[in-house]
């Protein structure tokens, strides 16, 4: 076995929420690149932006999701910017990507009722939102091989979404809140 499938998109787009949905539904481990990070190194992503700037944080991620590609049997989630390196696009061709897609005002109200810390959009999130949109939009498509939608709806839609991509039309989606 291998990934079954992985979950990208914008900060705040329903990552981590839709990946534990799909893999709780289909009974299979899930796993958040950045928590993986955060327990490679034991430390944050803040200390570890604040330490190592921007650069290093994504040469460290890099390294991480291409382990997690390799070794992880379930569905996998992946911190925002993860498609920011071209050596992890290309590894992303070899899996079921799918890139969970938000309109832009959506993501702003996502982000400012959030508790999650994210380096990049600690000040102006809304300035941040649109320019990171822009850059990483044509990327985020380049790298998906499914793009799902995602609104003010419930998550399970989202989730259904992607399980009937997958060809898991005849599995419910498992109706509880998903954990952070």
């Amino acid at each position: 076995m291998s990934v079954v499938a992985v979950m990208m998109g914008m900060p705040g787009s329903g990552k981590t929420t839709v990946g534990t949905l799909v893999a709780q539904s289909l009974a299979l481990p899930f796993a958040d690149s950045d928590k993986l990070i955060e327990e490679h190194t034991q430390r944050t992503i803040p200390d570890i932006f604040a330490s190592d700037g921007e650069r290093g944080f994504r040469a460290l991620e890099a390294r991480v999701i291409a382990d997690a590609l390799e070794h992880f049997d379930g569905v996998l989630s992946l911190g925002g910017g993860a498609i920011t390196r071209s050596g992890t696009r290309e590894l992303l061709r070899q899996h079921p990507v799918f890139m969970i897609e938000v309109p832009y005002a959506e993501l702003v109200r996502r982000i400012r009722k959030s508790s999650t810390v994210r380096p990049l959009l600690a000040e102006h999130p809304e300035e941040a939102i649109a320019r990171l949109l822009e850059q990483r939009a044509p990327l985020y498509r380049e790298a998906a091989r499914y793009v799902v939608s995602s609104t003010q709806a419930p998550v399970q839609n989202v989730a259904r979404q992607v399980l009937d991509l997958l060809g898991f039309r005849d599995v419910p989606v498992i109706n509880m809140k998903a954990e952070k």
